[in-house]
C-alpha cells in the first residue's frame, strides 16, 4: 500500500468489505493506484473492483477520494457515498454475474416471425446469401441471437443495442454480450 491509499483510512473499509462479502473478495491494492481496492474474478474473464476512498474530503486535483467507486471488467460504474450502499450494490452486481453466466446458455428456438428484430433477419440473410436461418430466445434477458446452420465460418449473430457480431461459437457470441448485459 503506498501512501495516496492513506491506509489509516482505507484499512479498516477492506477489513469490513473482505468480511462481509465473502472468501471470494481479496484486496487488490496496486501502489499505482490512487485508492486502495478489493476485488473478485468472475468466470470468463470478468472481474469487479471496489476503489475505497483515501480522504475525508475529496481533492481530485490531490488524487484524494472521499466515496467508493466500483467497475466491472474496467466499466466504472455509479460512485457511492457510504460502505453500505457500496456492499448492496456489489451484492447486486455479484448476483447479475449470475445471471450473466446463464446469457444464452438455456435459449428456446422460436418462428422468425416471432423475432422483435425481424429487420435485422432479413439483412442477414442477404449478407449470409441464406434463408436458412434459427432464431434462438435466451430465456434470462430475452435477448434473440440467430443461427445459420448451413454457414461454416460464423453461424451464429447477434444484435443488441447498436452492437452486433458474427461468431465462430455460440461461447464467443455469449463471452462478447456479457459487457452489454452491464450497460
Amino acid at each position: 500500500m503506498n501512501d495516496k491509499h492513506n491506509s489509516e483510512l482505507s484499512q479498516p473499509i477492506i477489513k469490513k468489505l473482505l468480511e462481509t462479502l465473502g472468501n471470494e473478495w481479496k484486496e487488490s491494492s496496486c501502489l499505482n493506484d490512487d485508492c486502495a481496492s478489493v476485488s473478485r474474478e468472475f468466470d470468463h474473464g470478468q472481474s469487479m473492483k471496489i476503489l475505497v476512498p483515501n480522504a475525508t474530503e475529496p481533492n481530485p486535483s490531490e488524487e484524494q477520494y472521499s466515496n467508493f467507486g466500483v467497475n466491472i471488467s474496467d466499466n466504472y460504474y455509479p460512485q457511492y457515498d457510504s460502505i453500505d450502499d457500496v456492499i448492496q450494490s456489489a451484492k447486486d452486481m455479484e448476483e447479475e454475474q449470475g445471471i450473466a453466466k446463464l446469457l444464452f446458455a438455456e435459449c428456446e428456438k422460436i418462428d422468425p416471425s416471432e423475432c422483435d428484430t425481424y429487420d435485422v433477419i432479413d439483412h442477414v440473410e442477404g449478407i449470409k446469401g441464406t434463408k436458412n436461418v434459427e432464431v434462438h430466445k435466451c430465456k434470462s434477458t430475452g435477448w434473440h441471437y440467430l443461427y445459420f446452420p448451413e454457414e461454416k465460418e460464423y453461424p451464429y449473430y447477434c444484435c443488441i443495442d447498436r452492437d452486433d457480431g458474427e461468431f465462430k461459437t455460440l461461447e464467443e457470441l455469449q463471452k462478447w454480450a456479457r459487457p452489454l448485459y452491464f450497460q
